[in-house]
């Protein structure tokens, strides 16, 4: 694999992390009225963007990038609530 490659394959499963954290620390806030842990977010992001970048390989369409992003967001749901209990 060259290195534009392994470059577009990072740039993709970033942007995917950013989208799914943004919307889930957002709603999550804006709905629990409470501030998220920085531990908790960094954690997270980097979970999910090894998940990204693990699945990056090829393009994908929209209906399997919403079947991943919608239980990575809800699964973010869960570990936002549990770092704020803790």
């Amino acid at each position: 694999m060259d290195i534009s490659a392994v470059r577009l394959r990072a740039l993709r499963a970033a942007l995917f992390t950013a989208l799914c954290v943004l919307l889930s620390a957002t709603t999550h806030v804006l709905l629990s009225g409470a501030p998220l842990p920085v531990a908790t977010v960094a954690a997270l992001s980097a979970a999910v963007f090894v998940i990204a970048y693990a699945l990056a390989g090829r393009e994908r369409g929209y209906g399997h990038i919403a079947a991943l992003l919608v239980p990575l967001e809800l699964a973010a749901d869960a570990v936002f609530t549990t770092g704020q209990e803790t």
